[in-house]
């Protein structure tokens, strides 16, 4: 059987459970009559953390929901002598619906940018409406955020996952807010996601490894290994190395090189990352060969064309 302590913690075998008793007085406000959250860690002292932020974040949105009883009570006071309908909660919202805030969010703030941008907009937006109805932006509250968090927990995504969406949600929510000349919202801010663990180190090929794949490159010789050759001497992001166009080449030259600039169909991660590349070694190679055999103006035809 659970052990709940004085934190509101609950012990469920080995893992830990924020678990807390609706008041009564909201009871009539929520569908169940405890909240219980997995803290999805054994160690005590991670999980009292954990549950003194979602602690704070409940008590906040009890706090709201007080007020509003509060309101409608004076408001109900107010409308018997007046004889008007007192507003309930969601008669107060101004802001558009979730829904629309992303088509707004994507129509003027994804011209130009590449589908993923909208892909992971929509993506974030999908997630939160499987956990919370289609509502005003404006009514978003910190249990909504928090729901969110445990959902995409449940599905596996890594920490980081969860915090872009995270970030996509607070775009596109407050950039709405903005467009309709409403505060903006911090229902999505500093949301507790879990201790931060290391990233994983990149695997780094040693030199002979690296000598081994640019021989392997050689003798197969053809476009695939050409553009592996090419990053393997240069660094070259894998989008800047397929994007490249035959004006981007610079062979008649006493230092051959390529440009990296931005393109209609390839846009550039940072406006950092323009810049002259010099060609040695394999990467020398791999680009005469792509120049030599490309059947139109772009180094690797089949992955690059005029608007994408």
């Amino acid at each position: 059987m659970g052990h709940q302590s004085y934190h509101y913690l609950k012990l469920k075998g080995s893992t830990y459970y924020y678990s807390r008793r609706v008041p009564k007085c909201l009871l009539s406000l929520s569908k169940t009559s405890r909240v219980e959250v997995c803290l999805f860690t054994s160690v005590r002292i991670s999980a009292a953390r954990q549950a003194i932020s979602l602690n704070q974040d409940l008590e906040d949105h009890w706090s709201i929901l007080r007020r509003r009883q509060r309101s409608d009570r004076i408001a109900g006071l107010f409308a018997s002598v007046l004889s008007i309908e007192p507003k309930r909660p969601g008669d107060t919202a101004s802001g558009p619906l979730m829904s629309d805030a992303l088509e707004t969010y994507v129509r003027l703030k994804g011209a130009g940018r590449s589908d993923t941008f909208e892909a992971g907009a929509r993506r974030s937006v999908g997630y939160l409406l499987e956990v919370t109805s289609d509502k005003p932006i404006d009514t978003l509250v910190r249990q909504d955020a928090n729901v969110l968090r445990e959902y995409l927990k449940s599905r596996g995504l890594a920490q980081d996952s969860i915090s872009r969406n995270f970030t996509n949600i607070r775009a596109i929510v407050n950039f709405a807010l903005r467009e309709h000349g409403l505060p903006i919202s911090t229902a999505f801010s500093g949301v507790y996601l879990g201790e931060t663990i290391a990233p994983k180190k990149r695997y780094v090929p040693t030199t002979e490894e690296l000598r081994t794949l640019i021989r392997l490159c050689r003798g197969q010789d053809d476009d695939l290994r050409w553009i592996l050759a090419l990053i393997a001497d240069t660094g070259l992001r894998l989008s800047e190395a397929i994007g490249l166009h035959k004006t981007d080449v610079i062979l008649e030259s006493d230092n051959p090189h390529i440009l990296i600039r931005p393109h209609a169909w390839r846009r550039l991660k940072t406006p950092s990352s323009e810049r002259v590349v010099p060609l040695v070694g394999s990467a020398l190679w791999a680009t005469q060969r792509a120049m030599l055999t490309t059947t139109n103006d772009f180094l690797f035809p089949r992955y690059a064309r005029d608007d994408r």
